[in-house]
């Protein structure tokens, strides 16, 4: 084999390498739930005024009833024990779990899929926390304040062109303000930040559990 021979092999050889690194590394990426593992800021919007979250990377919340048979005083039936044995709550109120877990033990139960195919980014939600320290978990649905003009009729439509759908009108007498469905967890925070950007939207926001101190 003559020098341009080897130096074809070898270009081939570090291609097909590298190919095969991409590719694992594009069935990771696919394989986490977006936003579950993975520290950053995010903001939303409180009517007009921009907030921003910072992610907690080793805190998950769980809603108590997603699983049947689950309750606030049975964390043995808890996803994220599944994902994290040594997992412990910190915050158990309001139908959410807050629990305080390993990241790297996370992230590799679910490569192997170990905690089963139940496991979601609607079971298992990011923890953030507000620019006063607060604990606020996107719990899912937003609240979308649209113009007077529009009617229920154009609301349900726009929210069907999204893949949404409207759950309730709020009894706000001078707002026309609706409910609309949408996941928890980051994709509610987009949606509703998507949102703003519509000439028939005046505002929008994300739900959220809020913690709260007892005096």
């Amino acid at each position: 084999m003559n020098m341009n021979q080897s130096l074809t092999s070898l270009n081939l050889l570090f291609r097909v390498n590298i190919k095969s690194i991409l590719s694992a590394l594009v069935v990771m990426t696919f394989a986490i739930a977006p936003g579950v593992l993975y520290s950053q800021t995010i903001h939303y919007y409180d009517g007009d005024r921009k907030v921003t979250l910072t992610q907690e990377n080793d805190l998950l919340a769980e809603k108590t009833d997603v699983l049947a048979g689950s309750s606030s005083n049975n964390p043995g039936a808890s996803l994220v024990k599944k994902a994290d044995s040594n997992a412990g709550v910190v915050q158990n109120m309001g139908g959410m779990r807050i629990w305080k877990t390993n990241p790297t033990s996370v992230k590799n139960s679910l490569s192997k899929n170990t905690v089963g195919k139940k496991f979601s980014e609607d079971k298992l939600i990011p923890v953030f926390r507000s620019e006063s320290g607060t604990m606020m978990v996107p719990t899912g649905n937003i609240i979308v304040y649209f113009q007077m003009g529009m009617t229920e009729e154009q609301i349900e439509k726009w929210s069907a062109q999204r893949g949404l759908r409207t759950i309730q009108k709020l009894p706000l007498s001078t707002k026309n303000a609706w409910e609309i469905q949408t996941p928890p967890g980051i994709r509610s925070i987009e949606i509703a930040n998507d949102a703003r950007s519509d000439s028939s939207v005046v505002t929008a926001s994300p739900n959220f559990w809020i913690e709260f101190s007892k005096k």
